[in-house]
C-alpha cells in the first residue's frame, strides 16, 4: 500500500515523525481520514484523539485541538499538547500545563 509522511509536533518538538498509510482526526465540523495522495487540505481540529494506522500497527494520540496541513502527499498536525495513548495517564490531561 502507498503511505504518505505524518509529522505531528507541539512548541516542545516532534512527537512524531514517520510514513503511514491512513490518519483520522476530528475537526471542528466532524470527523476525517487521509489516505496517501489527499488533496490540499487545511483544517482546525477540536480536541480528541487522533489516530494513525501504518503496516499493522494502530498509534493513538490525545490532541488538544490544533491544525492539520495536509500537501504533497504529507500531512502535519500542530497542537499545543499531544499525548502518546500508549503513556495515556489521566491526570496529565486533566492537569494545567
Amino acid at each position: 500500500m502507498a503511505a504518505f509522511k505524518l509529522s505531528i509536533l507541539t512548541p516542545d518538538g516532534f512527537v512524531y515523525e514517520g510514513t503511514t498509510d491512513y490518519v483520522q482526526a476530528t475537526a471542528l465540523d466532524g470527523s476525517f481520514g487521509v489516505l496517501p495522495h489527499h488533496d490540499l487540505l487545511l483544517s482546525v481540529l477540536k480536541a480528541g484523539i487522533v489516530t494513525v494506522a501504518r503496516d499493522d500497527a494502530t498509534l493513538r494520540f490525545s490532541v488538544d485541538g490544533g491544525i492539520a496541513e495536509v500537501r504533497d502527499n504529507h500531512m502535519t498536525i500542530l497542537a499545543s499538547r499531544v499525548i502518546p495513548m500508549q503513556s495515556w495517564n489521566p491526570m496529565a490531561v486533566c492537569s494545567p500545563t
